[in-house]
């Protein structure tokens, strides 16, 4: 009798279990969007009144039903993750407990909106995840309570603006990624609450060379902005408006600055003046002819 060779029998069963497992995250996602817009009810249970996706998404990470959750599995937590859940909403209170979580990954659910206190109890959190939803936008105080968060990752969403109450409760930020989103404007004041703000990428959005009036807003801590693969323009002579020379000049800590993947011809002369601590400048993948003799005085 001929065997098969030993790895394809192991290869197939790697495939296999691969498979289960996938089709069993796909149950749960459709299983928890099916719970959308629900309270859950679990008896006596400390989980009695949160959104019942939220409650759904905590019974599969503990692996035990909501009736069965006590005070320890609260303050023992440390991260928790809700990837890929099909969560479409959460509520104020669905993380009331959670006084020692550390990290929340929320990644690739389908939450359009985030409710004002949408994460109250996680007075301990420094990195929040919600990347990969679809967000357009989010109550004024949906961050409210969290002084402590150091990382928001809102990395490919649907937002197109931001108002500077959204950040106005997070004093601690220093990283906020708001990359491959559909922002087209942000008003002046959009990250002036910031006081320890120093990673800001809004890479792959829609802004242009007057929408970043923004930088005209001293952010003291700044040191590294990314803007690559956006609309901004700058022709010299040409029909679009240009970078004006003074874009820069009010962020004095940038360290590094990344402009590829535009659509600029030439940079104004002095466009970095003042800026002693500037590193580096990606400018790959523009339209650059020439660089002015100025482009870089004023700059170490």
């Amino acid at each position: 009798m001929i065997r098969p060779p030993r790895l394809a029998v192991v290869s197939l069963a790697l495939i296999l279990a691969a498979a289960i497992i996938a089709l069993a995250a796909g149950n749960l996602a459709v299983d928890t969007a099916a719970q959308s817009g629900q309270t859950a009810s679990c008896g006596s249970s400390d989980l009695d009144g949160r959104s019942q996706g939220v409650v759904d998404a905590l019974e599969s990470l503990y692996r035990k039903s909501c009736a069965d959750f006590d005070g320890d599995d609260f303050t023992r937590a440390r991260t928790l993750w809700f990837d890929r859940n099909g969560l479409t909403e959460i509520r104020a209170g669905d993380f009331d407990g959670f006084t020692q979580v550390t990290t929340v990954n929320m990644r690739y659910n389908d939450l359009t909106t985030l409710p004002d206190n949408a994460f109250r109890g996680l007075t301990a959190l420094t990195t929040l995840r919600l990347n990969g939803n679809k967000l357009t936008g989010f109550n004024p105080q949906a961050f409210a309570g969290l002084s402590s968060v150091r990382t928001l990752d809102l990395t490919e969403n649907d937002l197109t603006t931001l108002r500077s109450a959204n950040f106005s409760p997070m004093s601690s930020l220093r990283t906020l990624i708001l990359t491959s989103n559909s922002i087209d404007t942000l008003p002046d004041d959009a990250f002036s609450r910031l006081p320890a703000l120093e990673h800001l990428r809004l890479g792959d959005n829609y802004l242009a060379s007057d929408d970043l009036g923004f930088l005209d807003t001293s952010i003291p801590t700044l040191t590294d902005l990314s803007l690559n693969e956006n609309l901004i323009t700058s022709d010299g002579d040409g029909p679009h408006i240009d970078l004006p020379a003074t874009v820069f000049s009010a962020q004095t800590a940038l360290e590094d600055i990344r402009l590829e993947q535009n659509a600029i011809k030439q940079l104004p002369n002095g466009i970095f003046s003042g800026l002693s601590a500037l590193d580096t400048v990606y400018l790959n993948s523009n339209r650059l002819a020439a660089r002015g003799a100025g482009t870089f005085s004023g700059s170490t």
